[in-house]
């Protein structure tokens, strides 16, 4: 049994399809629809390569392409009782496909949708048409959600009721540690940071020698504090 093989029709070409668009815009709200159908008709038809090459032959930019194609697709904006109240601008009608088909068919309906209307006045419908969250009290605002709210109700005092007194607690004493090791701990804590000190005393003398830079203040300073501690340090040896 031999399988029935379905092959592709040959495209009818980007430069056909560039050359229609380019002949359907136009200034009406007509030439914007069949622009735009056309456009969806070429994409059918072309694949991703040729639908770019398209690009390049046509006479409007990428923005206006996507714009028009949407208006194509809108399934009341593309009907032809609505043709002629339509707005002659592609940007304004681009704007009305963002309202819901129930939205955009009572719009019509009213009246609120003619030739002279504006850019804002489509978007003062689409923004009508968007469903507004509920009203929040400000008192619900400062209320934790986690949290049981329970109102403070502050009770009265009887006249001859007195307050009770709490028994004191004794006060704790707290006494002293005495610390373990005196001299032999902290000679033993001091001892590394004296040796890394003797390393670095040599080691920064002998760079100053071959230096003609003078030593830094802050440096001097540390220095003779050092000086002074060892001085009162030797004497109790």
């Amino acid at each position: 049994m031999t399988k029935a093989v379905i092959v592709k029709a040959k495209s009818k070409g980007p430069a056909y399809w560039a050359d229609r668009v380019n002949a359907s815009w136009g200034k009406a709200a007509e030439h914007f629809m069949e622009c735009g159908r056309i456009l969806l008709e070429a994409r059918r038809d072309l694949t991703t390569n040729e639908w770019k090459q398209m690009y390049n032959r046509l006479e409007i930019d990428e923005s206006k392409v996507s714009k028009l194609m949407s208006i194509a697709k809108n399934p009341v904006i593309g009907k032809v009782s609505f043709m002629k109240v339509l707005p002659p601008n592609y940007t304004t009608m681009y704007t009305l496909t963002h309202l819901p088909e129930d939205a955009l068919k009572k719009a019509f309906k009213k009246g609120d949708i003619h030739p002279n209307m504006s850019h804002g006045d489509a978007e003062k419908l689409v923004e009508k048409a968007q469903p507004k969250p509920e009203p929040v009290s400000r008192e619900a605002d400062d209320l934790d959600p986690d949290e049981e709210y329970v109102e403070d109700v502050e009770p009265e005092a009887e006249e001859d009721d007195e307050p009770e007194e709490k028994p004191s607690k004794p006060t704790k004493v707290i006494k002293p540690v005495p610390i373990k090791g005196g001299f032999e701990l902290a000679l033993s804590n001091w001892d590394g940071a004296l040796d890394s000190a003797l390393d670095f005393s040599g080691m920064f003398e002998e760079a100053y020698e071959k230096s003609d830079d003078e030593v830094p203040k802050e440096v001097k300073d540390k220095a003779e504090r050092l000086n002074k501690w060892l001085t009162r340090f030797l004497k109790k040896l």
